[in-house]
């Protein structure tokens, strides 16, 4: 294996950890940040909302002022980039995977950069936390780096070896997402959210030259090509059901099942971790 074919391989394991390190801490952040801010504004002392644990009446009262605004923040990521992925995915297949890859690391990057100044702040700037949420959104956020970094190894990887590569890859978003939520609570306590923020960024800028070094994947069939080509709102529903067509194909020795399963397990995490949340916020 050439020393070019190895770097390729090992790319796409570090920026899917990275990407999901720097986006866990960024949410960790934001939401640390707005919580110490509004306390701060609301006139109690630094010693007080650095420990508002230890301090339960004002830990309420600020729960209260900001318990829907992280909610909103997540929305303006999240409903953009469902929307976005739908076009950026076709995209891919005229423009290569490593140009849409960069997109939602640069509108990351550029979203973090803002988190910065914020974090510099002492007023929360809800123009600023609003408009740079939607600039991650817009970007395609997570969502269309995950498919489309999936596409490249599925592109560039030899039939009988995917299910190895694919095995690699994925428990790097679960990996970079547990350590920074591990690290979170413990770099915010020493350091506050600016240098949270400056990892983020540090991290953002390593997978933009990782991609550099990235060789580009052979993109899509030609009918995809040709569905590219020619983009239009029939190619944004065929994108949309590429899911349920998989799922519902004929398929021996319980493949459907097993599809079925991991299609139900999915959304049922998200659920999950999103509800408990929520409910923290509310109740």
């Amino acid at each position: 294996m050439t020393k070019a074919k190895e770097t390729s391989i090992l790319i796409p394991q570090l920026c899917m950890f990275l990407i999901f390190f720097g986006f866990t801490l960024n949410i960790n952040a934001i939401h640390l940040m707005i919580l110490h801010k509004t306390c701060l504004v609301s006139g109690h002392e630094e010693a007080v909302c650095t420990n508002t644990h230890e301090h339960p009446d004002v830990e309420d009262e600020i729960q209260a002022k900001v318990q829907t605004l992280t909610p909103k923040l997540i929305m303006l990521i999240f409903m953009p980039a469902a929307f976005m992925t739908l076009i950026l995915g076709p995209l891919s297949d005229m423009y290569g995977r490593k140009n849409i890859l960069a997109i939602p690391v640069v509108t990351g990057t550029i979203a973090t950069v803002c988190f910065l100044v914020q974090s510099q702040v002492q007023e929360i700037s809800l123009a600023l936390l609003y408009g740079a949420c939607a600039i991650i959104g817009l970007g395609g956020g997570l969502g269309t780096f995950v498919s489309t970094l999936i596409s490249y190894v599925t592109d560039s990887t030899p039939p009988e070896h995917r299910t190895e590569r694919l095995s690699l890859l994925l428990p790097m978003l679960a990996l970079g997402q547990t350590i920074s939520t591990l690290c979170s609570g413990i770099i915010w306590e020493q350091a506050g959210a600016f240098v949270m923020f400056v990892l983020t960024f540090i991290g953002n800028i390593i997978i933009i030259i990782s991609l550099l070094f990235l060789e580009e994947s052979q993109t899509g069939s030609d009918d995809d090509k040709d569905h590219g080509r020619t983009f239009s709102f029939q190619v944004l529903l065929r994108n949309a059901t590429a899911g349920w067509r998989v799922v519902t194909a004929p398929r021996q020795n319980g493949g459907r099942r097993r599809l079925l399963m991991l299609l139900i397990i999915g959304p049922a995490a998200v659920f999950f971790n999103t509800g408990k949340d929520l409910f923290k916020l509310y109740w």
